[in-house]
């Protein structure tokens, strides 16, 4: 599986448009259930962009969810964009907090403990499975 990050960088690739499209292109090309991260841009050495501020990636993830199953939002301390739900039912399946990561609803074979949708993910440890 190919995961896709994308740093998101104030004044060079975070409009609306930019976002809708480059969704749309992992979706039409790699297939809805490739996971995207927006990622927030801090200025070190040579570019001195501003700091990515939340609103942005926030912006970010709800257009990529209008194209793609799981979008994820990294570098950057927000209460969304963490956790993982199923794209059928909308229920949380992994919670992450942190460095911690809990699964709460998937099965071993990739499946939503609600509803049973295949959500393409496969774990190493059959004991943090909860139905």
């Amino acid at each position: 599986m190919i995961e896709i990050t994308n740093l998101v960088i104030t004044g060079e690739n975070d409009t609306d448009e930019q976002f809708a499209k480059l969704a749309k292109w992992i979706a039409d090309n790699l297939g809805k259930d490739t996971p995207l991260h927006f990622s927030a841009y801090y200025p070190s050495y040579n570019l001195n962009n501003p700091t990515t501020p939340p609103e942005t990636l926030l912006r970010a993830y709800e257009i990529g969810r209008k194209h793609l199953d799981y979008v994820y939002l990294g570098n950057a301390s927000l209460v969304k964009g963490n956790d993982t739900f199923c794209h059928k039912c909308n229920t949380r399946l992994i919670e992450r907090r942190g460095y911690n990561t809990r699964v709460l609803s998937l099965t071993p074979d990739g499946h939503c403990g609600s509803c049973g949708a295949e959500n393409n993910i496969k774990t190493t440890d059959p004991d943090e499975h909860r139905g």
